[in-house]
């Protein structure tokens, strides 16, 4: 019996250090690669309420699948990113881009688009990367 005792913890302690290197290493990593390049380059400025805004978008920054956890402000002037709040917990801060900064690479499946932005190949939904080529939301 305590040889399994002593196996149980010796599994436990290899799964927290392994939690620990995903989750306090190499995740956020991969955010300062990417998203993490925005925080000083286009810092979150006020968007114009006549922007259209959705919440919940599906956003790949660099090696980072965001899922759903984006709400997006697009204007004018202006790609503006919010994290949700699971991704914010992993170091995203809001970010607003200026469509000049946002370069469409082509398209790809799904209604989303492939862009470079500050050197970081991002997809993400067409509705508003597609405004970066001037088209309609």
């Amino acid at each position: 019996m305590p040889s399994a005792l002593l196996w149980g913890l010796v599994a436990i302690g290899i799964f927290a250090s392994v939690l620990w290197l995903a989750f306090g290493v190499i995740v956020p990593g991969l955010v300062r690669r990417s998203w993490g390049r925005w925080h000083v380059a286009f810092p979150a400025v006020a968007p114009d309420p006549s922007g259209v805004t959705r919440r919940n978008q599906s956003f790949s920054v660099g090696l980072l699948n965001l899922g759903y956890g984006v709400h997006v402000v697009a204007d004018a002037s202006h790609l503006h990113l919010t994290p949700g709040a699971l991704c914010r917990g992993f170091g995203l801060r809001p970010v607003s881009i200026p469509w000049g900064a946002v370069g469409i690479v082509g398209a790809f499946h799904f209604g989303r688009l492939r862009a470079d932005i500050g050197g970081v190949r991002v997809i993400g939904p067409a509705w508003c990367l597609g405004m970066a080529r001037g088209e309609d939301s």
